[in-house]
Order: structure tokens, then C-alpha cells, then sequence
């Protein structure tokens, strides 16, 4: 029998705005059996700069106190937007912040993406949004604060955030077209955790002549990337 006990089971912790339809979703359909997934929500119904404003202020750090009481391995902040709302070091202060609660390293959607970015080579880009323009120059200002160069940036101009998770793959596959096209990136970054990019998987990066990089996919590589090192790190102290 290959089940695997749950209480010997890696924990993730997630913390998740409430209307996000997808990135849980995404998690559970791709996460091997010995690893389980503890979800909670942090207020959002606008995805706009005062709504993830509001939920950074009000709303993280008390989630961060909830999703402790699993005692997670390790801990996602599952928003893009709001990661990249006010720069590199007030997202690495929050990180810490999270960290400190939770007692768990943390990952955060921007800097997994930016890592793997990093990975690739990629220097320029294309950017493909759901977001509205307010949003969408932050996220920017977060890419180019960290040195890549944002050849175009395209958002469809959702402010609901249930709105999000609704959108079609159909429709992403043509959004990104449109805006890659007359362009010569290095890389193509589909944003936003509630973006159901991820079902376009299979289609759309075979239709691109570049890496396509997506908030969840990054997400999801990075976090089993960090478990992978932790049991490392665990079965080198108990070989000493």
C-alpha cells in the first residue's frame, strides 16, 4: 500500500484572497500524495490598488496567525498584485513577518517567478495581466526594480476579483498573442494567481517561440523545491 500516513505528510500553508478561484485549485490537482495543503483567506474583493492595500494592512498578517496553527512546512502568499504593490523591501519585511509567525520559511508569487525568470536568462519581457492599469504599473515597477525590462504590458481591465477566475482559456491564449505580438522578448510572464492561465498550459507555450512563466506554475515549482531542501537539510542532521 503506497498511501503515505497523513500525520508524516509535508504541510503547505497557503494564504489565499478570498475570491481567488484558482491557485488552491491549481495546487491540489498537481500536488503528490505526500503533500497536503492547509488554505486560508485573506480578505479581497477589488483588485485595485486600495483593495490590496487594504488587504496587506488588514488582513495578512491575521491569516498568517491562523494558517500557524497547522504548523506548515512552508507558506505561500498567494497574491502577485499585492506582492508587487509597494516593492522589494516592504514584500521582503512582510515576508520576514510572515516567517516569524508562522515559524516557516516563505514563499512569495514575485519571487518565484523572478527567480525562475532568472534561471532562464530572461532580461525582457512581456507581460500579460487581468489587472487594471493601476496594478498593472506597479507590477512593473517591481520588475524593473529588480532589473528586467517590460517590452509591453497588457492587462484586461478586471477590478472584481471573483472576475478573474472566470476568464476562459480561449481568451488568455488570444490576450497573449495580442500582446507579445511586434515584440522580442526573452520571456512572456502570465500574472496573477486567479488568472486560470494553467489550463492554457498544454496549448499556449507551444504556440510561443520564448519560455511562457506563470504566476502558479512558478509558485508550485518553488514550493516543492523548498520542501525537496528541507527534507535534505533533515536527513543531513540526522545523519550526524
Amino acid at each position: 500500500m503506497n498511501s503515505v500516513c497523513r500525520a508524516n505528510r509535508r504541510r503547505i500553508g497557503l494564504l489565499l484572497p478570498s475570491a481567488n478561484l484558482v491557485m488552491e485549485a491549481d495546487f491540489y490537482r498537481n500536488l503528490p500524495e505526500t503533500i497536503n495543503l492547509y488554505t486560508t483567506h485573506m480578505c479581497l474583493t477589488e483588485t485595485t490598488v486600495a483593495g490590496e492595500e487594504k488587504m496587506l494592512d488588514e488582513y495578512v498578517l491575521p491569516a498568517a496567525r491562523n494558517i500557524e496553527n497547522v504548523k506548515p512546512d512552508v507558506v505561500v502568499f498567494g497574491c502577485t498584485g499585492a506582492g508587487a504593490l509597494r516593492g522589494k523591501q516592504f514584500e521582503a519585511a512582510l515576508i520576514k513577518s510572515i516567517s516569524e509567525i508562522t515559524d516557516a520559511p516563505v514563499v512569495s508569487v514575485m519571487s518565484t517567478v523572478k527567480k525562475e525568470m532568472d534561471r532562464a536568462g530572461v532580461k525582457c519581457l512581456i507581460v500579460v495581466t487581468p489587472y487594471v492599469p493601476f496594478v498593472d504599473a506597479r507590477l512593473v515597477g517591481s520588475l524593473e526594480e529588480d532589473g528586467f525590462e517590460v517590452l509591453n504590458i497588457s492587462g484586461l481591465g478586471i477590478s472584481q476579483s471573483i472576475q478573474l477566475g472566470e476568464v476562459p482559456g480561449e481568451r488568455i491564449i488570444e490576450f497573449t498573442h495580442q500582446t507579445s505580438r511586434g515584440f522580442h522578448p526573452d520571456g512572456i510572464f502570465i500574472v496573477c494567481t486567479n488568472f486560470p492561465a494553467m489550463s492554457v498550459l498544454p496549448i499556449l507555450p507551444r504556440q510561443l517561440p520564448v519560455p511562457v512563466f506563470f504566476s502558479n506554475q512558478s509558485t508550485y515549482n518553488v514550493v516543492l523545491e523548498t520542501l525537496e531542501n528541507l527534507a535534505h537539510l533533515a536527513a543531513h542532521w540526522v545523519g550526524r
